[in-house]
């Protein structure tokens, strides 16, 4: 995600926790790919697969989380727009390849989290649009929720960025507080299809990995951490962009030359 200074306070709050921006990061993309990992080689009824997908519900609060510190101090908004609309158009492919080879399934109609985090942060910026009414914000963040049922992570993940710039002139205490209450609420049609039958346990329960992120929320410095060369920043703002279509191919591709699930 997008960043410009060395510091990344959030208003309101004061810095103590030990992870950079960096690290959260890089602990993000770990876990999305043992997430992507577990889905092409590993049964999601066995217990290493739902360990897999446990430490995968890491990824997308974190990645929420950065697009508005990404908003909020980027050097270039229009540019950051740009990269995420690229990157969407350049992970779509890859994505659905991935879908077909882990699950069978794929839809060309539905596209991957680079586009989910282009929803979010559209919506936070139409957020902090004051020339834009009240009235009018909430059909367009409504539309926009709408439209990320078609991406991967679906509307948790534009509504998950919007409580996360919500809360954050009150400091991160009060974000990660919203974001338990978001997390909740995203596991609402799992804790219903639990009260309908009890074996969807087995197999829902991974989803719970959806809380850790307020323990890492909680211990981010605030500071963007990573080297000090120019250079390496530069390609460092670019990582996980080229990471994710990256990573998806080589999965994929080993897949179908040496077998998934």
């Amino acid at each position: 995600m997008a960043v410009s200074a060395g510091t990344l306070p959030a208003a309101g709050q004061v810095n103590k926790g030990f992870l950079s921006a960096s690290a959260l990061k890089i602990i993000a993309i770990i876990a999305m790919t043992i997430d992507h990992l577990g889905w092409m080689f590993v049964p999601t009824e066995s217990k290493a697969g739902w360990i897999m997908h446990f430490i995968g519900r890491l990824t997308f609060p974190l990645m929420c989380y950065f697009i508005t510190e990404g908003y909020h101090h980027t050097r270039d908004l229009r540019k950051y727009f740009l990269r995420l609309a690229a990157f969407a158009l350049l992970s779509h492919f890859p994505f659905v390849w991935f879908e077909k080879a882990a699950s069978g399934g794929g839809d060309i109609g539905k596209t991957s989290v680079i586009a989910s985090l282009l929803m979010s942060l559209t919506a936070v910026h139409i957020l902090n649009l004051e020339r834009i009414s009240v009235a009018l914000k909430l059909p367009l963040l409504l539309l926009l929720s709408a439209l990320g049922e078609y991406c991967d992570w679906g509307t948790s993940c534009v509504y998950m960025a919007i409580v996360f710039e919500l809360a954050r002139k009150s400091g991160r205490k009060y974000q990660a507080g919203a974001y338990f209450l978001a997390a909740a609420y995203y596991l609402i049609p799992f804790a219903r299809q639990l009260l309908q039958n009890y074996t969807y346990y087995r197999f829902y329960s991974y989803k719970l990995g959806v809380f850790i992120p307020v323990l890492l929320i909680l211990c981010y410095s605030g500071k963007l951490g990573g080297s000090s060369s120019p250079a390496v920043k530069k390609v460092s703002k670019y990582a996980f962009y080229i990471y994710y279509p990256l990573h998806l191919l080589i999965i994929t591709w080993f897949g179908a030359h040496y077998g998934g699930q």
